[in-house]
């Protein structure tokens, strides 16, 4: 009699140990939804942030190829300015030369001819100097235009790389947090029902 009222005893005892191990992982199990909903949200919030970093990323790039096309189309517009400028002067100047020559000439052309030729070389030596010094200026400006686009490049897509690093390494962390989480709540279920002893 002892023995079956010792029995009774000990397999009450177990129930209620195992009731209050289902109890504590109903709780724990609880609380790790808990954190899934909260880390859920974080997961939500970090994607928003991240969209609206690569939303600000892409007007910022936009607005910088609007702004490059309005300083292009500014000194395009500037440069055949400046060439329209210059063509009229040179134009009149040359009329006026033309003239004056003309008025020179007419009465001394045997005795000037060798100084008309003189000054023929002389005027065509100028014009070749002035026409290359606009071509030397715009090559320099073309190609320090081309060494800032250059360099724009390259700092986009060393912003682009960080950006995607960053994305990589989060992507790992939210990895690494759910399988630690996994594995908690695998070894306290295995703990609670006596998987593991």
């Amino acid at each position: 009699m002892a023995a079956v009222l010792d029995m009774t005893e000990s397999i009450e005892s177990r129930v209620a140990r195992l009731e209050s191990d289902v109890t504590f992982i109903r709780s724990d199990v609880a609380d790790i939804k808990i954190d899934l909903r909260e880390i859920r949200g974080e997961l939500s919030d970090l994607r928003t942030q991240m969209y609206d970093g690569l939303q600000s990323v892409r007007a910022e790039i936009s607005g910088l190829n609007a702004r490059m096309e309005e300083k292009f189309d500014a000194a395009r517009s500037e440069m055949q300015e400046e060439f329209k400028v210059v063509r009229c002067e040179m134009q009149q100047e040359f009329k006026a030369v033309g003239n004056a020559m003309r008025e020179q000439l007419n009465p001394v052309r045997s005795d000037m001819r060798e100084e008309l030729n003189a000054v023929r070389s002389e005027t065509r030596e100028q014009l070749n100097a002035v026409r290359s010094e606009p071509r030397e200026e715009f090559k320099a400006a073309r190609c320090e235009m081309r060494e800032d686009l250059r360099t724009l490049h390259a700092l986009m897509r060393e912003d682009i790389a960080d950006l995607r690093r960053s994305i990589t390494r989060g992507a790992w962390a939210f990895a690494s947090l759910f399988v630690t989480l996994l594995v908690a709540m695998l070894g306290a279920m295995a703990h609670g029902f006596g998987w593991i002893r």
